[in-house]
């Protein structure tokens, strides 16, 4: 694999890293729904946002180089925004979710698209 791949994806495993544990919802409030406390809820904020690095490097490369970060962040965003209403979380949380999916599509398609690799 390219050097561009590999700093893709370890950029897209960092950033999922932080921004899930900052901003994933609390497994404890999954615990009534779900076995083993709720991990089992809150993993899918740290496993589906792995897949916009993917993503990024599937595709072709864009005339513009936000616009693929900007669709794969918010379409795989879009399925963890709407679980944070199962648990009656405020509803300003589900647009914290989605923010957090496009700036990580926005900062890895920077870095796949536009960074200039010597």
């Amino acid at each position: 694999m390219t050097r561009r791949c590999w700093t893709v994806l370890v950029a897209n495993l960092v950033l999922t890293v932080v921004l899930a544990g900052a901003f994933a919802p609390a497994a404890e409030r999954f615990s009534p729904s779900f076995r083993l406390g709720g991990r089992t809820a809150a993993a899918a904020f740290f496993i589906l946002p792995l897949y916009i690095g993917p993503a990024l490097l599937w595709v072709r490369p864009p005339a513009r180089w936000y616009l693929p970060g900007l669709i794969i962040g918010l379409l795989l965003a879009i399925p963890l925004a709407l679980w944070t209403f199962l648990q009656n979380y405020p509803l300003s949380k589900a647009p914290i979710i989605l923010f957090v999916g496009v700036f990580q599509g926005l900062v890895l398609s920077w870095i796949a698209y536009r960074r200039k690799w010597q």
